[in-house]
């Protein structure tokens, strides 16, 4: 597997441990990529998923790059990431 590839099941993983998500959900979120079609991504749940994020692979989200559509979006959410290792 490729770095972003295991970085999406990871991230994937992640995300649907903290959510608690059922596996239907976690099915559509999957196919779609789209965190905020399986829940409701309000401000809080997405700084949980950026501190979630940070902590795990040991990176930082610098504020000038956060946004609600990168951490809603599954691919440019996992290319950040990707890229934030690599650099790392």
């Amino acid at each position: 597997m490729s770095l972003v590839n295991d970085t999406r099941a990871e991230i994937l993983a992640l995300i649907a441990e903290r959510l608690a998500l059922e596996q239907h959900a976690l099915e559509q979120f999957r196919a779609s990529g789209r965190l905020d079609e399986v829940t409701a991504a309000d401000s809080m749940l997405l700084v949980e998923v950026v501190m979630l994020l940070e902590e795990h692979f040991g990176i930082r989200f610098e504020p000038e790059h956060l946004d609600a559509e990168l951490l809603c979006d599954l691919d440019r959410l996992t290319a950040h990431v990707a890229a934030a290792r690599s650099a790392g």
